[in-house]
């Protein structure tokens, strides 16, 4: 008896056949187009939301270290130089020390994870840039970064050392 209550629980008939209720193949094949459909259209803001974090996270940095640069010039009383590589898209500090590995220099990939992007334009004379004793640079920089079809720019202004991302 119980056995027989157990089952009509779990297969209830339907009020208008008489046959088990549940989803039929339609129902299944309806579903699956639907959240095909809507994945389609949100693929792509998803990857546009990607590109756009890539690239914003990458001139922060950019912009960060162009300001640590600057501070530790300052507060070590020496000149430190950021080499920029637009060959391999990187940049690396001369005197100030990587972190997890003291032996090595501060040097940041762009085209690496978390980043991905790549130095579109670099504009100053040389490749370089050297902060003197007082965190002053010796020159401005424009860089811009690019990941997708989405820039960023950073500007680092020569005689007030303000660096600025701009859209």
């Amino acid at each position: 008896m119980i056995n027989s209550v157990t089952t009509s629980i779990i297969r209830r008939p339907d009020a208008r056949n008489g046959r088990p209720a549940g989803l039929s193949l339609v129902d299944l094949v309806l579903t699956i187009t639907i959240i095909g459909i809507l994945s389609a259209v949100a693929m792509p803001r998803f990857s546009t939301a990607i590109e756009a974090q890539r690239v914003k996270a990458a001139a922060k940095r950019i912009k960060a270290d162009l300001e640590l640069a600057s501070r530790y010039a300052r507060s070590n009383n020496l000149t430190e130089t950021i080499t920029f590589n637009t060959g391999d898209h990187s940049y690396s500090f001369s005197s100030y020390k990587d972190i997890n590995h003291q032996s090595e220099v501060y040097t940041i990939w762009l085209n690496d994870t978390p980043y991905e992007t790549t130095i579109q334009t670099l504009t100053m004379d040389g490749n370089s840039i050297a902060f003197n004793a007082y965190g002053i640079p010796d020159r401005g920089l424009t860089i811009t970064v690019i990941n997708g079809s989405l820039t960023k720019t950073i500007t680092l202004e020569e005689v007030t050392g303000r660096v600025v991302i701009q859209d």
